[in-house]
């Protein structure tokens, strides 16, 4: 059969994907290499006065930024104003925030509880529940957790804080003050910086990125650690592993940061019962979360201040850290299902015909025989037995979306009724349950390289969206439930997604007729269009490397190229990288 394309793959590009810095552990030494960030803070008014990074012991940076504190004679609405203004210095520990606090109420007071992220500076009024009653009403665009879990308003609303205040050796202080800080959007950013946690897939074979917010301060190692023994957010709840027990605890409250060196110290209890392989992974889980960070040299863990080691066979073959999509292609020629590989299209042959209307193609990651593709214009989801030459319907009736497979032969798709999985090996299904709004539609659907998280695609009354559960599955593998899902904002309407790494995605919204933005999205927030749109793009599929792109429209095949697109066909395949 002729070719579909000329591809010029190149499986070791990767497509941008943030990913961890992997630095290989020695056999014998638990010494994992990682960095640590600094912090910083804001004025009460004016412009953001910034200083240039600064050294602290232990080579940890710090970026200040000037904010004062409370001046002589300053108004009950004065003091919290600047106190509001300062939680955004979290410099030596949100100091300059305390000290418009009371002296009882200043170290009782926990800046990192929560922090709010408002669009701009609440206005102080007197509440009117007393002479010394305040408050202040930010309007809610975000919440950063305790540890570091962020949820975006889907409708911001206001927040009501309430504040009292006394005369304290001649000055208004605050003596009753609600947990957490308010930070401005525009100064998020700068504040406060996303990290990877590591969990792992229930298999053990591949890690799963978990980003958090943490503010740039001395002590966020101790965050970052915190956080991670703590457990996974709760989008991906009861779908990832973590080596550690959860909920385990540190030894002393505090990851000491000395000469570039941080150090673990966990109590016995957080690694009794664990084997080599176990301990092994909790140390690798350490090296990652804490490899983004700026000014660590190396991570050390011990037990009560014990170093741990492990053998050599523990380090062994350890979990992929960066997923990454499968270089499988399959596509549609005549009607019929292919398998292209390199400059080659081979029929899937099947002793009868798959029917006429063929659509949407896709395979399993890890089985070259097993395919799963749409027939009788969208209406008909059919599982395919390259090695066996057999297909079977999964399902029939209403139109269903592209289905995406998983690499324990689950094929995934929506129709009307939501999201729903089919077994490709005996029909089985599983409906999955959503909260969605009424006159809901899951327009697109993609299982992670992982295989532990889905990323689905929604149009309702609100427009288009874009979220991402983890897949809550049995010991069998047998997907059961998705997570409470994380949305992730995107700047085009998409209503469809792709993954291109282990923390990345790719959005669009097909249009026959006019040029097509794609955005490739962050876990992390950060978002970026792609240069040259295609004029009536219809469907995309992306791979490893910046080039391993194929889009479509009437006129036919096209692939990215550094400058935009290259066209490799005059007629549309359908081509389609496995999962």
């Amino acid at each position: 059969m002729t070719s579909l394309i000329s591809p010029s793959h190149n499986a070791s590009c990767n497509t941008g994907s943030r990913g961890w810095r992997i630095v290989l552990m020695s056999v014998l030494s638990v010494v994992l290499a990682t960095v640590l960030a600094g912090c910083g803070s804001i004025p009460t008014a004016g412009p953001v006065g910034t200083l240039e990074p600064s050294e602290r012991s232990g080579g940890e940076q710090s970026y200040t930024f000037d904010v004062p504190g409370p001046s002589p004679g300053d108004s009950p609405e004065t003091i919290v104003r600047g106190f509001l203004a300062a939680g955004v210095s979290s410099q030596d520990d949100w100091a300059v925030a305390r000290s418009f606090l009371t002296a009882e109420k200043a170290p009782e007071w926990n800046p990192t509880h929560e922090v709010i992220v408002t669009d701009s500076t609440p206005e102080v009024k007197r509440s009117g529940e007393g002479a010394s009653a305040l408050e202040a009403n930010p309007r809610v665009l975000r919440t950063i957790d305790a540890y570091g879990v962020k949820t975006d308003a889907e409708n911001p609303k206001p927040r009501n804080l309430k504040f009292e205040v006394l005369k304290e050796n001649g000055e208004w202080r605050i003596s009753k003050v609600p947990d957490g800080v308010v930070v401005e959007s525009q100064l998020f950013q700068r504040a406060y910086e996303p990290v990877e946690l590591a969990f792992y897939n229930p298999q053990f074979t591949a890690v799963v990125p978990d980003v958090r917010w943490f503010a740039r301060r001395q002590g966020m190692a101790t965050a970052v650690v915190t956080a991670l023994l703590h457990g996974p957010a709760p989008y991906l709840e009861g779908s990832v592993s973590s080596a550690f027990p959860r909920d385990a605890k540190l030894a002393r409250q505090a990851v000491p940061v000395q000469d570039g060196m941080a150090q673990v110290d966990v109590p016995e209890g957080v690694v009794a019962g664990a084997d080599d392989r176990q301990r092994s992974l909790m140390m690798r889980q350490l090296d990652l979360s804490l490899n983004e960070l700026s000014s660590v040299n190396q991570v050390s863990m011990s037990v009560d201040q014990q170093e741990l080691k492990v053998s050599a066979d523990a380090e062994r073959n350890p979990p992929v850290v960066e997923a990454e999509v499968s270089d499988k292609l399959v596509g549609l020629q005549n009607d019929l299902l292919v398998r292209v590989r390199d400059s080659n299209s081979t029929l899937i042959e099947t002793d009868s015909t798959l029917g006429p209307g063929l659509s949407s193609p896709t395979m399993q990651p890890e089985d070259d025989t097993k395919y799963a593709v749409l027939a009788a214009q969208q209406t008909r989801l059919l599982a395919v037995d390259g090695e066996k030459r057999t297909y079977k319907e999964l399902a029939s009736g209403p139109v269903m979306t592209a289905p995406s497979m998983d690499s324990f032969g689950w094929v995934w798709t929506s129709d009307p009724e939501g999201v729903v999985a089919y077994d490709s090996s005996n029909g089985k299904t599983v409906r999955m349950k959503l909260d969605m709004k009424p006159n809901t539609s899951v327009t697109s659907v993609r299982v992670s390289p992982d295989g532990a998280r889905l990323a689905f695609t929604l149009t309702d009354a609100d427009g288009e969206r874009l979220q991402v559960s983890g897949i809550q599955r049995t010991k069998t593998d047998r997907p059961v439930a998705l997570a409470s899902p994380l949305r992730l904002k995107t700047t085009v309407n998409p209503t469809r997604v792709q993954w291109i790494g282990a923390a990345d995605l790719v959005v669009y919204k097909p249009d026959s007729t006019a040029r097509v933005d794609v955005e490739q999205i962050g876990l992390n927030d950060e978002t970026s269009m792609w240069r040259q749109p295609l004029l009536g793009l219809t469907h995309l599929t992306v791979g490893v490397g910046p080039e391993d792109v194929y889009a479509e429209n009437a006129d036919g095949l096209y692939q990215r190229t550094s400058n935009g697109w290259r066209q490799v066909r005059r007629d549309g395949s359908q081509l389609s990288y496995a999962g």
